[in-house]
């Protein structure tokens, strides 16, 4: 609103051509603020109202399209910051293509810093992989439950084969992602 009032207020001196007929000269845009000699007026220097109100109008539009935008870029931020890089929706673990099993997420422990804790839940028992060197060689890869295009197939796990938990580290759905929303 600020960028748009200013620009009508320096462009309220300057000639609008639009508007000019023979001796007629009209200043301001995007509608003039004044008009001299206006031939339709006898002459006389006149400051049309619709004018005013059409300028006006813009630079209050341009504010509320500014407070729009932001809003919509405020909430694409917070879903990036609330889904912690879409960690929170969860996995689903595939091999070659079918579901095999999913991560459903706990936690992230400031302690354990780039670690975030799942819970591992397997579909069928022969599936069922717990050492981090398995879960290489079986060539899994994780699917976000949200963002079903985001495939991470580079990362590393740390499982507790008594708890069922399992920490992962560099699964996440990248920030330009997660901006776009759904759209594909």
């Amino acid at each position: 609103m600020l960028i748009v009032g200013s620009l009508v207020a320096v462009m309220a001196r300057s000639e609008n051509d639009s508007f000019q007929f023979c001796t007629t000269k009209a200043y301001g845009w995007p509608a003039p603020w004044k008009i001299d000699h206006c031939e339709c007026e006898g002459g006389q220097t006149i400051y049309p109202a619709l004018s005013a109100i059409i300028n006006v109008g813009l630079i209050l539009a341009s504010g509320l399209c500014g407070l729009i935008v932001s809003t919509w870029l405020s909430r694409r931020k917070r879903a990036v910051e609330e889904s912690d890089f879409g960690r929170r929706f969860g996995w689903l673990i595939e091999r070659d293509g079918e579901i095999v099993g999913e991560l459903e997420y706990l936690r992230w422990d400031s302690y354990s810093q780039f670690w975030h804790e799942y819970r591992v839940v397997w579909r069928r028992p022969e599936d069922a992989v717990v050492s981090p060197d398995a879960w290489i060689a079986a060539k899994l890869v994780l699917r976000n439950r949200r963002y079903t295009d985001i495939v991470a197939d580079a990362f590393l796990t740390s499982q507790d084969p008594d708890t069922g938990i399992v920490s992962v580290r560099g699964a996440y759905a990248p920030e330009k992602r997660i901006r776009r929303g759904n759209k594909l």
